[in-house]
């Protein structure tokens, strides 16, 4: 027994070979994700909650520990080390891709460059009078010209240099916002946890899955119960080979089969009236990972996923049969008003314990022996919101209006927390945004200043909401500490996480510039739109550029449906779904269903998730319990050799494009 690894106490999790493990990883992390995402145009490796840079990080991790295990097993981490290493790369990977970097790094120059392309735009830019400081020019009223902005979109020649210095001040701007925005939601996540954790015991599938990735082994043993599982290894080893298979007949299709994961029924549903179904439910492709996660859901809200999502595929089929139809604005005004009943909901459900939050914030409770002190996190969680308001205050927002839009970021990211704690949906964001909502009135209402920063509001809430740091941050808990809240374990854990951020956000800014200004197209055989493009014109362009266009020429464009009543309608719906799934233990439809079935995600996802919960009900059906847990591992292999593969065809790309060779974009996963 002397040579077996000891099991630190709860303040020995953090350690310093945990933290610099984690943080090279947090390295590699932030500096690959740039240059994959954008210039090899690959498979997004931290573009969900449950990424492929994190399944293969801690895949590295195991198996390194593993040799420990195996040779000098006092040296080989501990569970609790793995733990603070698992939180560190989760948190990470909300950093480098959507959840930031993706349009905050183009934020200091996209106004130049729309100006440059619409005299409209510039006009209404240059009429806001905002702080110099928070773009990446000298001077904003020749910011069209300068090479910050023109080597950003065009690449820097050969013989120049990439301007560091011009992106110091205004990274770090916009980064005294970041920094109290994620102080909040770290925050948040803390104190979430009890309700939704030990209280309401939501499943929180993804961090179940984690936790089965990072098990220490048994006394005696070099890896896991999952690691040493059969069935797991055979689940991983055919999905790497079926989707290297898929690879390689994109490179060589006369060598290699055609293997379809897609169903097209197209030419079978020409008809009236199925001719009328959307287009995503007539084609769809399987993803091995989403039917992996749906093993670990529970049935009625993975029942409720595609059946919520089909139901509504079958009333639009009724009303495009009388030669009428939903356009998508009417459906995103559906979401908004389904998105604030589903917040009030939640909030109803934990109205006790945030009674005793407040309570104990403002010094009327102290807390029973025992029982979690929330003083300190909730005057914490109170500090950051106040930070964001002010430093809207100082760049021109209306007080009012600077609280309104911090209430909304914070609002986006809890009902996305709540998602994925339900129904463990790697792919899904909140599609409502400030900007739609603010269309609804007049925009008198509102500065030019109070516009701009709506849009800002829809980077920092609703498009971050895919990759959350508030999901990540849960999660990481859930795992560090599965059965630890000590006061002092949190601390330790929230600092590591906390260094981790400041780590990704120096490196993923650096990674980023670094790609803008080394290539101006994706290396990919046949690119002709810039790298990311979506974050460096679609999106200002969409959120910022159009709203403050619009409100500086005095009216919004008027809207082709009844939107009161299209609020109205999806916030009555999701309150009867709420009051049924609350009052009746057989209800059988979950309301986050209904939230989500507007998004672009389930339209991707509806056909993996059927035959994940039909999988699933199949083995509770014919093999109760016991097969279940038997086949677990399974399905877990489903998820990490998907991940594998996405991994592999990766460096596979990389090393074409660094030899000079034409390679192709591999995406397993949905981007």
């Amino acid at each position: 027994m002397s040579n077996l690894p000891i099991e630190p106490s709860a303040g020995d999790a953090v350690t310093w070979r945990s933290v610099f493990i984690g943080t090279i990883g947090v390295t590699v992390i932030s500096a690959v994700t740039p240059y994959n995402d954008y210039v090899i145009n690959n498979s997004f490796i931290t573009g969900n909650f449950f990424p492929p840079a994190l399944v293969l990080g801690l895949l590295v991790l195991v198996g390194l520990n593993a040799l420990l295990h195996a040779f000098v097993p006092r040296r080989a981490l501990t569970g609790a080390e793995t733990g603070v290493i698992t939180a560190m790369l989760l948190v990470t990977c909300c950093v480098p891709g959507q959840g930031l970097m993706r349009g905050l790094v183009p934020l200091p120059v996209a106004m130049f460059q729309l100006g440059s392309i619409n005299d409209t735009i510039w006009k209404a830019f240059t009429s806001l009078g905002l702080p110099s400081w928070l773009f990446a020019v000298e001077d904003l009223s020749t910011g069209k010209t300068s090479p910050v902005v023109t080597e950003f979109y065009a690449r820097t020649p050969d013989d120049g240099s990439i301007p560091w210095g011009a992106w110091v001040v205004p990274l770090a701007g916009w980064g005294v916002f970041v920094a109290c925005l994620w102080a909040a939601l770290v925050t948040l996540a803390t104190l979430l946890r009890q309700q939704w954790s030990v209280n309401e015991r939501l499943p929180f599938p993804l961090a179940q899955l984690g936790t089965l990735l990072v098990e220490p082994p048994a006394p005696g043993r070099a890896v896991n119960r999952l690691l040493s599982n059969k069935l797991f290894w055979i689940a991983t080893g055919a999905v790497f080979v079926l989707q290297g298979l898929v690879a390689m007949h994109v490179y060589q299709p006369e060598n290699f089969p055609d293997l379809k994961f897609t169903f097209d029924l197209n030419k079978v549903l020409s008809e009236e009236p199925w001719r009328y179904l959307g287009g995503e439910v007539k084609r769809s492709t399987l993803y091995f990972s989403l039917v992996g996660i749906m093993y670990f859901i529970q049935s009625r809200v993975g029942f409720s996923l595609w059946a919520i999502f089909m139901i509504e595929q079958f009333i639009l089929v009724s009303i495009r049969t009388t030669g009428d139809d939903v356009p998508q604005p009417a459906w995103d005004d559906q979401h908004l008003g389904a998105c604030v009943v589903f917040l009030l909901g939640t909030l109803w459900i934990g109205r006790r314990h945030w009674y005793t939050v407040v309570r104990q914030a403002i010094g009327l409770e102290r807390p029973a022996s025992g029982q979690p002190n929330y003083a300190t996190r909730a005057r914490v969680l109170v500090a950051a919101a106040l930070g964001m308001v002010l430093w809207l205050i100082v760049v021109g927002v209306t007080p009012w209006f600077a609280v309104v839009i911090v209430v909304f970021i914070l609002a986006i990211h809890v009902i996305i927390a709540r998602i994925v704690a339900e129904t463990g949906l790697p792919f899904m964001r909140v599609m409502a945004n400030l900007t739609t909502a603010t269309s609804h009135f007049s925009p008198s209402l509102l500065t030019g200043r109070d516009v701009f920063f709506a849009g800002f509001a829809s980077y920092a809430g609703p498009i971050a909401s895919r990759e959350s740091l508030l999901v990540h941050a849960q999660h990481g808990l859930q795992i560090a500490a599965p059965n630890n809240d000590s006061p002092s374990h949190r601390r330790r854990v929230v600092a590591a996480m906390a260094w981790a951020l400041t780590v990704a956000f120096v490196v993923s800014a650096a990674a980023s510039l670094w790609c803008y200004y080394s290539y101006s197209l994706p290396l990919n055989r046949g690119a002709s739109v810039m790298e990311n493009n979506y974050g460096a014109i679609d999106q200002p362009r969409q959120y910022i550029a159009d709203p403050f266009t619009n409100h500086a020429k005095g009216q919004y464009p008027p809207k082709a449906h009844n939107a009161a009543l299209h609020v109205t309608t999806g916030g009555t719906i999701t309150a009867v779904l709420q009051f049924g799934a609350l009052r009746y233990a057989a209800w059988p439809l979950a309301p986050v269903a209904y939230l989500v079935s507007h998004t672009w995600y389930i339209k991707l996802a509806w056909w993996s998730i059927l035959v994940g919960w039909t999988l699933k009900v199949l083995v509770l059906r014919f093999g109760g319990a016991s097969l279940f847990q038997t086949l677990k591992p399974a399905f877990v292999g489903l998820i990490v050799g998907e991940a594998l593969a996405t991994g592999f065809w990766l460096l596979i790309a990389m090393v074409m494009a660094w030899t000079g060779q034409d390679y192709q974009s591999i995406q397993f996963l949905p981007q």
